[in-house]
């Protein structure tokens, strides 16, 4: 089981300027990762300023991760946003086995 390689480092990117940077007092970033059944849920949480003015950014980061993981695995992964006044939160569902890659065929 394993996550793929920079999956993560935008939406920790993403928390750090779009959240915490605008928080006085700082803030926390959570990351968080369970099994449950054949699932890996991956959870990436920051603290936000409720008044923080709407961002102007086009979201390329969460387009990206969402892009590689629909790639990747196609109907068998997920990604939410849960975009509260005073907390963001990015959910990644991913198969939590590796699916085999397929054999190669020796030279006849």
């Amino acid at each position: 089981m394993g996550v793929p390689a920079l999956l993560l480092q935008p939406l920790v990117e993403n928390a750090v300027h779009h959240g915490i940077a605008h928080l006085v007092g700082g803030g926390e970033i959570r990351v968080s990762a369970k099994v449950r059944g054949n699932l890996l849920d991956i959870v990436v949480e920051n603290s936000c300023d409720a008044d923080r003015p709407v961002s102007r950014s086009t979201g390329l980061g969460l387009a990206n991760v969402r892009g590689r993981v629909e790639s990747m695995y196609g109907t068998r992964a997920r990604m939410d946003v849960e975009n509260e006044p005073e907390t963001f939160k990015v959910l990644l569902a991913l198969p939590a086995s590796p699916v085999e890659a397929p054999r190669a065929r020796p030279d006849r």
